[in-house]
């Protein structure tokens, strides 16, 4: 069996890879509270029209337009378009936001090329809520069992203090 080199087996893998799948889109996904992780795509007539934008107009710049709907302000990113993803640090736990690809003078021209998704960021804290729906009064049954006896009765639910073993 003949082995074939490494880099060789790689470069036939990467030429395996489309450089679009065809669909122009723009995808925002929530990483943590902070964080936001988007990729995109163009369609070829897409990725014409940007690349036809770029040689008429010096002055335009790929950028990534992130819109704080909770805050109701937005920032520009700038980015490279070839590179189709991008982190997004958006910096504020408990907000709605949206983004869009384009193509910016830095000044007031924008040219849309995509609008994402609308995603919120988690908080950064445990919930305090307790969901009626999986409380049940069964649960104190279910504490006696594991030997598990409830702090207070006007305690919250799901709140428990843990017998301590002896020494």
């Amino acid at each position: 069996m003949k082995e074939v080199p490494r880099s060789q087996e790689t470069h036939e893998m990467i030429q395996d890879l489309p450089f679009s799948y065809g669909e122009t889109k723009l995808v925002l996904m929530v990483r943590d509270p902070y964080w936001a992780y988007s990729y995109w795509d163009f369609s070829g007539e897409t990725w014409n029209w940007i690349q036809q934008q770029l040689r008429e107009d010096l002055t335009l710049k790929p950028l990534l337009r992130v819109y704080d709907l909770t805050a109701k302000n937005s920032f520009d990113l700038l980015i490279s378009l070839e590179v189709k993803n991008w982190y997004l640090h958006l910096g504020i736990p408990g907000h709605r936001y949206v983004a869009e690809l384009g193509m910016g003078d830095g000044k007031s021209r924008f040219l849309l090329i995509a609008r994402s998704n609308e995603v919120e960021t988690p908080l950064d804290a445990p919930s305090d809520v307790i969901d009626p729906e999986w409380y049940s009064k069964d649960l104190d049954e279910l504490y006696r069992l594991f030997g598990i006896t409830r702090a207070t009765s006007s305690s919250s639910p799901g709140s428990h203090s843990f017998p301590r073993k002896p020494s």
